[in-house]
């Protein structure tokens, strides 16, 4: 027997919807029924609790009663306005797809933000909109908050940028040393300012690394001139120990031409430290400085040794001071930091390792945890397995896991038994794992750096580009309107009568005004100066030029009228 079931749903005329069960049994006919589910009146939205936003040109509707659920925000302002003046209609010139977030907060409760909006537009929004952002989702949170951090990270570096770029502004009536003072500090600091900076930076730097050069080269053999030599003394304990002091000098006992380029280099650098010194604008930070602190270092070893030679001339009454100053030496090889003022990426290198502390402190407790752990049990397991080992003391195994973990390797100390082997073996791979889950951070904040500090540097060449550009522009149309329309030439050219006081007030105010944009395009000080102040001073020269041509035009009508009134007079 074949059953078929059909639906059909239909409305009556009271408005109630209704579902038909139409059953067919062959020969028994068919039975309907009704069955009233709800009705249209009680299922129909209320009109008036709908409110539209309009938010940058997207239309979104949803309930008054959906906007009061989060007090204290705009939205729930929103919905009290709408309820008590009927208003159901708002726009807001916002961004609308950060706002579908927003709304879907109201409705289920979770603020969500999307992947590819940066975190200050997003913090922008949600404060506009009068949120908590400690609300946001947790999915969504680390994102977002990853702004504050790179900020953060980047606010030293770029301070550091900007008061090395910052423009240098002096006053015509200061002394001549307090106009040349900035300009010079910004010499020294930038040198890629201009091409007188540029050229002091790059002897600057010969002059570090032959200074450098010339401390490895003087180790060396073939320079040896045995400036020292150890004197005949007998061979007790304290001849012997003072025969080895002494011949530690006379194994590094320079020849006289490096000394002479040795003697040379410290004088130039010791005069560019004195004029670092008096060019700075804050001189007691300039003395605190870690740069000033080498070149101080490197110095003064240097100076008092000469003096202590002078004044003392027995190397043998003076060893262990002398010594003390040999040892200094070693110092100078610390100006090869010089070279982060002309490579960017050493800068910053030295920002990223400065600003991951945190990161290697936590590396170095991490490997020297590991360095114990493993170091305790390399002992025991050599010492405990019979064989002739080189790890005879837990000291010496430290030496062992810091070279295992580091994946370094030496060699000079290694185990001899199978436990050993196992140990070892654990010891690189817990190296290898430490290293490689430390590194990516530091890895992430250099390239956090690297890329915002060669954006700004792009940025910094084309605006500068785009002034030196205007310079030009300027000098030609100047040139142009003053050579041509207003020098005392365009008017004799022209025929045109003129005494000497106007041909000679022509003359000056073109003459004034050349100089005025020579002096702006001044090509060897490349030295970016504020566009606004340069707009408000050619606002002001274009305005005293106008009164001038308007005082020279009433000049003209008077004497125009002046020689009517005689024209008149003969007649």
């Amino acid at each position: 027997m074949e059953t078929k079931k059909v639906f059909r749903v239909q409305k009556t005329n009271n408005n109630e919807s209704l579902v038909k069960f139409k059953k067919n049994n062959g020969q028994n006919g068919q039975n309907v029924v009704s069955i009233a589910l709800h009705s249209d009146k009680e299922d129909a939205i209320d009109r008036q609790e709908i409110v539209t936003l309009n938010v940058g040109g997207m239309k979104h509707e949803t309930k008054i009663s959906t906007l009061e659920k989060i007090p204290n925000t705009r939205l729930h302002a929103i919905a009290e306005t709408a309820r008590t003046t009927g208003k159901r209609e708002f726009y807001f010139d916002r961004n609308p797809h950060i706002f579908v977030n927003i709304l879907n907060y109201y409705r289920i409760g979770q603020l969500h933000m999307p992947s590819d909006i940066c975190g200050p537009v997003a913090k922008a929004e949600i404060d506009y909109w009068e949120l908590d952002e400690k609300n946001i989702h947790q999915c969504c949170w680390v994102k977002y908050i990853s702004y504050e951090d790179t900020e953060e990270m980047l606010k030293s570096f770029e301070r550091d940028e900007e008061d090395l770029h910052k423009d240098v502004y002096t006053d015509d009536r200061d002394s001549f040393w307090t106009q040349t003072r900035p300009k010079l500090w910004k010499a020294i600091q930038d040198p890629y300012s201009s091409k007188k900076a540029l050229i002091f930076a790059v002897v600057s730097l010969m002059v570090v690394l032959l200074s450098i050069t010339v401390f490895v080269v003087e180790t060396l053999p073939m320079f040896d001139d045995n400036f020292v030599h150890a004197p005949d003394v007998s061979r007790n304990l304290t001849s012997q120990d003072l025969r080895r002091d002494l011949d530690i000098f006379s194994d590094i006992s320079p020849t006289d031409i490096l000394l002479l380029i040795d003697n040379i280099c410290n004088l130039l650098l010791f005069i560019e430290l004195i004029i670092k010194f008096l060019a700075s604008p804050n001189r007691l930070k300039f003395l605190r400085s870690p740069s000033t602190l080498i070149d101080l270092f490197s110095l003064v070893p240097y100076y008092m040794g000469i003096m202590f030679v002078m004044l003392h001339p027995d190397p043998i009454k003076t060893l262990d001071f002398i010594q003390v100053l040999f040892a200094l030496r070693i110092l100078r090889i610390f100006r090869i930091f010089e070279l982060m003022k002309h490579f960017l990426a050493l800068k910053i290198l030295m920002y990223t390792i400065a600003s991951s502390t945190k990161e290697l402190l936590l590396l170095l407790i991490v490997v020297l945890i590991g360095v114990i752990i493993f170091a305790c049990i390399e002992y025991y397991m050599e010492l405990f397995s019979g064989v002739e080992t080189e790890i005879v003391h837990i000291p010496m195994a430290f030496w062992w896991a810091i070279i295992t973990m580091t994946t370094i390797g030496y060699g000079d100390v290694v185990p001899k038994s199978l436990q050993g082997y196992i140990v070892g073996a654990c010891c690189a791979i817990s190296g290898i794992l430490v290293i490689a889950l430390s590194v990516p951070v530091i890895v992430n904040n250099f390239t956090v750096y690297y890329v915002n500090a060669k954006a700004r540097d792009k940025l910094r060449k084309m605006k500068k580009r785009s002034e030196q550009a205007q310079k030009w522009r300027r000098l030609n149309e100047g040139m142009k309107e003053n050579l041509n329309k207003r020098s005392i030439f365009g008017i004799i050219l022209r025929g045109k009568k003129s005494n000497s006081v106007e041909a000679f007030i022509l003359f000056s105010v073109t003459k004034l005004q050349l100089l005025k944009i020579l002096e702006e395009t001044d090509i060897d000080n490349d030295t970016p100066s504020s566009q606004t102040e340069k707009e408000r001073e050619r606002e002001r020269e274009r305005e005293r030029e106008r009164e001038r041509e308007r005082e020279r035009e009433r000049e003209r009508e008077r004497e125009r009228e002046r020689e009517r009134e005689r024209e008149r007079g003969t007649k």
